[in-house]
């Protein structure tokens, strides 16, 4: 009966002792005895994996014969102490009709004889195995082989074994309890070669790799801005599967320690591979956030006379933020960008900014080109009434949209004043009443423009004056161009960015 027990450092290192329990009965010494005491301390180099099943284990063992192993055991009542063995594994799934395999290949010295007083001396141990299963997890049948060459001279003989092939079956109850058979017989004649037959029967108190708590994967694919992401693709290993609404899939009942890969794919976005993920015991969740498949953008900017011009891009409106870009010396840029509507702004500090808008599907390349004319207003000057407004009214003249147009990218294109007041001024032609309203309606009517234009709401108020502050002093009822007007002024802005309207 072998006494063994075993248990992990980590998910690569284990430790394990064990010896074998004799009895004798008959004549002399009869009794029970225990063999030589073995701890082995196996370091799992490269777990086997789904997509290739090969694994590789480093495993020192020292093993030390006890006094009533001499006593019973004279073959193998010297001490033994391996100073490398390595192991290779494959293995497919347990299921029925799969495969794994085994083999190790270790140096071993083996010390003194102490009943024959003779030296042992060192050896390379090879075994190899491979099993199939026939009922899934209950039943597998294969074969085994060993063979321990010495290396060198040998006072003691005994330590040339013959090699030795045996034809076995092994298998596990519902209870717990697994049981080991097999028949054997030497390859060819020599020590050890005679046929023999073995059985065993094992039971652990403590769980195996196999009995662990199993583990459980929970995957959530999210965008960069954390959207889920539905009906994308998710495959674990072999299995495949899609997420729903919330994004979200999971795996059930996998096994512990293993790292299984995992890749997501999802239309419109960049899929991602994670060769090995390490799962726990338990609920164990992977966050794969995707980012979006690109297209580009490519921006052209020319002068009146068609000569490239430097300046800036503005990514005003678009599917996600976008930073903004600078136009080289040559007036071109290239951008790669989240497919989608854009609407960009290009300008440069000499003219009046233009904006244009491009949709691109993921892997298209556009191409926006702006061609600059008009100078670049300045938001700080006034507007004339009678080139916005016809006589005595509130209602925008068709040739005042591209002046307020114009006005409009020149503020997108300078956030830094943050909060701007519309003013309506009249001259003095009418009552006071009437021209504060007047002003009012005519404030309101830019500063709603303006807005319609892309400037955000919350940067503009308006306010009428009405004759209350002229441009020029004159007497009561008079009309004058210079007093009927439009003015911007900046109430807040950056700390580096003047406020005044000089």
């Amino acid at each position: 009966m072998t006494l063994s027990g075993c248990g992990g450092l980590t998910d690569r290192v284990s430790v394990a002792l064990g010896a074998p329990l004799w009895a004798s009965f008959g004549e002399g010494d009869t009794g029970p005895a225990l063999g030589d005491v073995r701890a082995a301390a196996p370091i799992l180099l490269r777990p086997a994996r789904e997509d290739s099943p090969w694994g590789l284990a480093l495993i020192p063992h020292l093993s030390v014969s006890t006094p009533l192993a001499a006593r019973y055991l004279t073959d193998g009542a010297a001490d033994r102490f391996s100073i490398a063995a390595v192991g290779i594994t494959a293995a497919t799934s347990a299921e029925r009709g799969a495969w794994d395999f085994t083999a190790a290949l270790g140096v071993d010295v083996i010390g003194q004889n102490q009943p024959l007083n003779l030296e042992g001396g060192p050896g390379v141990s090879t075994s190899a195995s491979s099993y199939r299963e026939v009922r899934e997890d209950r039943l597998a049948v294969g074969l085994e082989a060993a063979v321990r060459v010495p290396v060198g001279s040998h006072e003691a003989r005994w330590t040339e074994t013959t090699p030795e092939v045996l034809l076995g079956a092994r298998g596990r109850t519902d209870t717990g309890v697994g049981w080991a058979a097999g028949a054997g017989v030497g390859a060819v004649p020599g020590a050890g070669a005679s046929p023999r037959a073995q059985l065993s029967v094992n039971w652990g108190s403590g769980r195996s790799g196999d009995a662990l708590e199993p583990a459980d994967l929970l995957v959530l694919v999210q965008d960069p801005d954390g959207a889920p992401i539905s009906e994308a693709q998710v495959r674990l290993d072999q299995t495949e599967v899609r997420t729903g609404t919330g994004g979200m899939v999971r795996f059930d009942d996998l096994a512990p320690s293993s790292t299984p890969s995992l890749a997501v794919d999802a239309d419109g976005y960049e899929a991602e591979v994670r060769p090995a993920i390490a799962l726990a015991p338990g609920l164990n969740e992977q966050i794969v956030v995707l980012d979006p498949e690109t297209g580009s953008v490519r921006v052209l900017a020319f002068d009146q006379r068609g000569e490239p011009v430097d300046g800036r891009v503005r990514f005003l409106d678009g599917p996600r933020d976008h930073p903004t870009e600078a136009l080289g010396e040559d007036g071109e840029g290239v951008w790669d960008v989240t497919p989608g509507t854009w609407r960009l702004l290009v300008s440069n500090p000499a003219y009046a900014p233009i904006d244009a808008e491009v949709t691109l599907a993921a892997g298209d390349r556009r191409t926006v080109e702006v061609r600059f004319q008009d100078a670049r207003p300045d938001i700080r000057e006034p507007l004339m009434g009678d080139v916005l407004f016809d006589w005595d009214s509130d209602a925008l003249r068709p040739e005042a949209l591209p002046i307020l147009k114009r006005t409009a990218n020149t503020m997108l294109d300078t956030p830094e004043y943050r909060l701007i007041e519309v003013q309506g001024h009249t001259d003095r032609s009418g009552s006071v009443g009437y021209n504060d309203d007047l002003s009012d309606r005519r404030a309101e009517r830019v500063r709603s423009t303006l807005v319609g234009y892309g400037v955000d709401a919350e940067r503009l108020t308006a306010r009428g004056y009405g004759e209350s502050t002229p441009a020029v002093q004159t007497a009561d009822g008079v009309k004058l161009a210079e007093n009927r007007r439009v003015e911007f002024h900046i109430l807040i802005a950056d700390e580096e960015t003047p406020v005044a309207n000089r």
